[in-house]
């Protein structure tokens, strides 16, 4: 038997990391020599995303956790993406 929280727990951490790098969250603004950052729109609503993973986990649904981590991760590795155009 395999361990489906443990994978979702790291999944999750993997998810914060990214996200912790900034420039992907719907609230940053800031000055390039291109003009104004735009927010990346897709991660406006990361946090409650975050919260409902979290709440998963607490109920032991590590398969809807494990989807929306990949969800999730995915939308901050494109939101890094087009943070790293700027």
């Amino acid at each position: 038997m395999t361990n489906t929280g443990g994978n979702t727990s790291i999944k999750y951490r993997v998810v914060l990391s990214i996200l912790s790098h900034g420039g992907t969250d719907g609230e940053s603004i800031s000055q390039t020599p291109q003009g104004v950052f735009k927010p990346f729109k897709p991660l406006a609503s990361y946090s409650s995303m975050l919260n409902q993973i979290e709440e998963l986990l607490s109920a032991r649904d590590y398969k809807a956790a494990m989807q929306l981590s990949e969800n999730l991760r995915s939308l901050a590795l494109k939101g890094l993406l087009y943070f790293q155009t700027f």
